[in-house]
Order: C-alpha cells, then structure tokens, then sequence
C-alpha cells in the first residue's frame, strides 16, 4: 500500500476514468482497484472494530510498522491470504485450510477513505430463508425460514428450527392488523434466536470467542450428535431434521416431504393465512388419498 493517502497517478487514473465513463463509475473502478491492491499487499487494517489485536496476535498474526493512518504492516501464518469477495469494499481473510477468519472492509474513494477488520468466531446463529440465500430476493420473502446455528469453518448446520414464511408489512400502507401480525412473526423468530443462543451456551460455552474451536477439523459430533434427546426412546435426533420439539420422528410417526414440511399421522393438510389479504391456502400431504377432505 502507499503511504500517502493517494497517489498522484491513481488520481490521474481516476480523472482520466471520470471523463471517460462518467463519475460514479470512476468511483466503483477505483474501489475496486483498492480491493486488487490490499489483496496482493502485506498489510492489515489498523482498526480491528472494537475488538483487541491481541486476538489476531493469537491467529499468529504479526504486526509491524503502520504504512499509514490506515494500514500497518504484518506478516500472515504460512498458506494465510486476503481473498476478494463480490463486493469490492470486503475482502475475506483466509487460513491455510480456505476457512474465513476475518472480515476486511477497505474504501478506497479518495474523498472517504476507511478500513477496518473483525475477526470471524467460527460458531454463529441466524435467520434465514430455508436452504440458505440466494439471488432470488423476490421468492426468499416468500419461503419458509429457519434459525440455524452454523459452523462457518465446514457450512455444517449443528442446530435448526423451522419458522413459516414472514408475513409482508409495509408500514406506510398497512394497517394495524397486518402490522401486529407482523410484529408476532418478530417475536417468534426473536424466541427461535433466544433458543439457538441456548443451546451454543450450552454445548459451546466460548462460541462467541473469534479464536475458539478452530482447531477441530469438525464440531459435528461434539456432544455425542446429539442435537436433542428424544423424551420417548432417549435416542439423539436433529431438531427440524429428524425430530420436532415433542421428539423424534420415529416415535412420534413424523415423516417429511420434499418440501420440508413435517406430517403427524392424523394430518393430511396445513394451513396458512396471508395476512394481507385474509386468503387461507392448504397445503396436501404428499401421501394424501385422492379425494380426500382435508381434516382442518
């Protein structure tokens, strides 16, 4: 990285880049330009966002000299590298096994230049759309969701409980019906989130260090796989996989479809109301009889 805040020929270029393709343009490329240029360098952030270098120091990162008001020289672990993600403000930091340690942001627009970096805990909950995020924002809304708890070293999801789609809302619009309706969704995705954080409490007590667990080529299996005890046959089962909160499926006779969804033997449709418009919708069980009237 340069010393100076910006240098001559990169303003040059960016002048030169502005009258050719128009300002914002020129900002984005010169972004981007940042981006290639701190991935190939041998510095980090002077900001560690809150957090204490030392726990970079425990990852085995060395600091040196800062090169500026920004940036200070270091040496990485052997096989660590700073790799681009799609956004040209972020770049991942990565060890030797291709696992995200921590998160760099570095603007490089020469009017608001910035950087700083986070250290990446290995464990995490979330809420998300069943099956993970995807391009499609418009159908994500539309989805079923799911807390998970997630072990970002492998993808590996260690917990998870399913929730119904979230219900729209739109503030300037809708009235106060819709609005609580909405609200109850919050709570209830808020609870799944208390419970997700319980149970990390409780099998991975120092999840929320950014240096605990790596170490472990896999945490699956940690407590024996035992995402829950069944209360009926004392047999592990995974929450929203192999089991609901009553017990697994082989005890209680669950089975699963495509879909995701989880049928007790009595049932043979569900029911869900789009809160905007009243309209309830039923969904058939797969293995339903033809004909069949479904048991509301």
């Amino acid at each position: 990285m340069e010393n100076r805040p910006y240098a001559e020929t990169d303003l040059l270029v960016l002048l030169g880049e502005a009258l050719a393709v128009g300002g914002s343009n020129a900002i984005e490329y010169q972004e981007a330009r940042g981006q290639a240029k701190l991935a190939t360098s041998d510095v980090l952030p002077i900001d560690c966002n809150r957090q204490e270098r030392a726990l970079f120091e425990q990852m085995g990162i060395v600091f040196h000299e800062p090169v500026d008001g920004l940036f200070v020289r270091v040496d990485l672990p052997e096989g660590w590298h700073k790799a681009p993600t799609h956004h040209a403000m972020w770049t991942d930091l990565v060890d030797n096994r291709g696992r995200k340690r921590a998160a760099i942001f570095y603007r490089a627009a020469f009017y608001d230049r910035s950087a700083h970096m986070n250290a990446v805990a290995r464990l995490t909950y979330l809420t998300q759309p069943d099956g993970g995020y995807t391009d499609d924002y418009a159908a994500e809304r539309l989805k079923p969701k799911e807390c998970i708890v997630l072990d970002t070293a492998t993808d590996g999801i260690l917990w998870r409980v399913a929730l119904p789609p979230e219900p729209p809302y739109n503030h300037a619009t809708d009235g106060p019906e819709v609005r609580q309706s909405w609200l109850d969704y919050q709570d209830l995705r808020r609870g799944a989130e208390f419970h997700a954080e319980c149970w990390l409490n409780q099998h991975f007590p120092d999840w929320r260090n950014p240096v605990a667990y790596w170490d472990a080529e896999t945490l699956a299996g940690r407590d024996g796989g035992a995402m829950n005890t069944c209360p009926l046959c004392n047999n592990p089962y995974r929450l929203g996989y192999t089991g609901t909160v009553r017990g697994c499926d082989s005890c209680l006779g669950v089975t699963r479809d495509a879909e995701g969804y989880a049928w007790e033997p009595a049932e043979t449709c569900h029911i869900y109301e789009d809160v905007a418009t009243g309209k309830l919708t039923a969904v058939q069980r797969g293995d339903a009889l033809p004909g069949e009237e479904p048991q509301l």
